[in-house]
């Protein structure tokens, strides 16, 4: 039997966990959800995940603060970065963040008025990524 993709689901929007989890769950996948950086790094310490989809814009610690805690202990889970915001700046990351981003690691962004199907190719399309 092969094993269920194991996906945290990390946004402080309640609506937007509740609707994704319920359709990435309904594909198939094993759904964690955070709401914030905190419970992200809790759950990542605690469960062997697949992939992080990482809202950017959390309150108090950011999304890329949360992932930089997550890099210390794990290097590997590929996480995707998620943003209701197109421009480089204030709402999505100022440009002294954007150099941190490639160090992080992180396998791409997504953002949240794409439809649930670019979400999916772009999950498979890193899951694949990973395992060559």
């Amino acid at each position: 039997m092969e094993e269920k993709i194991r996906i945290l689901l990390v946004d402080d929007e309640p609506d937007f966990l509740e609707t994704m989890g319920f359709k990435l769950h309904a594909k198939g996948y094993y759904v964690s959800i955070a709401s914030n950086g905190q419970s992200a790094i809790q759950i990542t310490r605690e469960e062997s995940l697949h992939i992080v989809l990482l809202d950017i814009n959390l309150p108090g610690m950011d999304g890329i603060e949360t992932l930089r805690h997550i890099r210390e202990f794990n290097q590997t889970v590929p996480v995707i970065l998620l943003s209701a915001f197109h421009e480089v700046g204030e709402f999505f990351v100022s440009e002294e963040k954007t150099p941190q981003l490639k160090e992080l690691k992180i396998s791409g962004f997504f953002f949240k008025d794409g439809g649930f199907e670019e979400l999916l190719e772009k999950i498979e399309t890193t899951l694949k990524t990973k395992e060559t």
